[in-house]
């Protein structure tokens, strides 16, 4: 995809949501920043490409994404400290760095975005050793360019006339990379000097990654960030699908077909969101690989909604899934005796993924699957 157009670090005063990309604007604010806080920026560009590299690298062992992965977690821990940078031999030299691109041979469906992921590194270390803000500029750009070019190809665009490259920005991988982008900018300037920002912009980067965006269950929203896409009204459960139905039924789930919920309450969309956005935080989390992840989850999770008193006094809860196949909507569900099978929950084996919200609409309690953790994050809807 071009990458002539700039990025923008937010939506103009009194813009629609959508946001663009204007790296003139994006230099401003990163040069008004403190040094620590231009690295911790540019290394949240390359860590959102760190996923796409592994997936090019690992199928046919191409590359070497265990040293693209340390290099930024050597950045990530050095911008956590008291230093603005590291150097030394934590980091690789952008030359060395340059070896990794990928040759024409090496070609495959993740090499336009590893192509990113390792320009967006080389700009990384480039920033490290010379302070120079255009590189962190560079380094957003090519997140963008990475989001831009995947979500050109999955609607299979070629040459893109206006209407197309408007559709694109609007797109939701790309937009939710913006948006990362301009939240990240927002912490880094309200943190006042306070280095924890720095942890912030990490769980964000990691939960979002270029890529990995979820099918979340509305049709126009974007997955971070006010939106005025609108809400879904709900009603009565009975335009959730048979699908839905079956699929928590085999998780376990005592499926209440005639329940009808009382109107006024949050939909789909707002009841996600706050599980989903870049700046949650679990309640609980294990790592995917753990051999029993999905089993603890559970268990984490049905603890957790009895004590937020998301339960009726029988355990009855309203249930969303991420959308497959156009099947969305809630249901209303009693929680058994026995222990739920969430593997059934989610778009791939051992990484459930749902959102319980209370009957009265005041809280809920959702599982996520991310990058390297399963996550329960819960959150009032007030």
């Amino acid at each position: 995809m071009s990458k002539e157009t700039e990025p923008s670090c937010r939506p103009e005063a009194g813009a629609a949501s959508t946001e663009s990309f204007n790296g003139q604007r994006l230099r401003t604010v990163l040069a008004a920043l403190e040094p620590w806080q231009r690295v911790a920026f540019a290394v949240s560009c390359v860590e959102v490409l760190v996923p796409s590299y592994v997936k090019f690298s690992e199928p046919d062992q191409i590359g070497d994404a265990d040293l693209v992965r340390a290099s930024v977690d050597a950045v990530w821990s050095a911008s956590a400290g008291h230093q603005p940078a590291v150097h030394g031999p934590e980091l690789p030299s952008p030359d060395a760095v340059k070896e990794l691109l990928p040759s024409e041979d090496d070609w495959n469906d993740w090499a336009p975005q590893a192509e990113d992921a390792v320009a967006s590194l080389i700009y990384l270390l480039e920033l490290v050793g010379s302070d120079d803000v255009t590189y962190a500029v560079y380094a957003a750009e090519r997140a963008y360019a990475a989001a831009d070019e995947l979500s050109a190809r999955e609607q299979g665009l070629g040459v893109l006339d206006a209407d197309d490259r408007e559709a694109l920005l609007g797109s939701p991988s790309v937009q939710v990379e913006l948006r990362r982008q301009a939240e990240a900018l927002t912490i880094l300037g309200d943190s006042a000097g306070d280095r924890s920002a720095v942890a912030e912009l990490r769980a964000a980067a990691r939960r979002i990654p270029v890529g990995g965006v979820r099918q979340l269950p509305w049709d126009d929203g974007v997955l971070n960030g006010d939106t005025d896409a609108p809400c879904q009204t709900l009603g009565s459960f009975s335009a959730a699908s048979s699908v839905i139905k079956d699929r928590l039924r085999v998780a376990g789930f005592h499926v209440l077909e005639a329940y009808d919920m009382a109107e006024g309450l949050p939909s789909e969309q707002e009841a996600w969101k706050p599980v989903v956005s870049s700046l949650a935080s679990p309640e609980w989390s294990i790592a995917l690989a753990a051999v029993d992840a999905v089993e603890q989850v559970e268990r984490r999770w049905r603890r957790l909604v009895h004590e937020r008193g998301l339960t009726s006094g029988d355990g009855t809860l309203l249930i969303s899934l991420t959308e497959q196949s156009g099947d969305r909507g809630w249901v209303a569900v009693r929680l058994p005796d026995g222990p739920l099978a969430l593997d059934a929950l989610g778009p791939n084996p051992g990484e459930p993924e749902f959102v319980a919200m209370s009957l009265a609409g005041d809280g809920v309690c959702g599982v996520t699957a991310e990058e390297y953790e399963l996550w329960v994050v819960c959150a009032r809807l007030d």
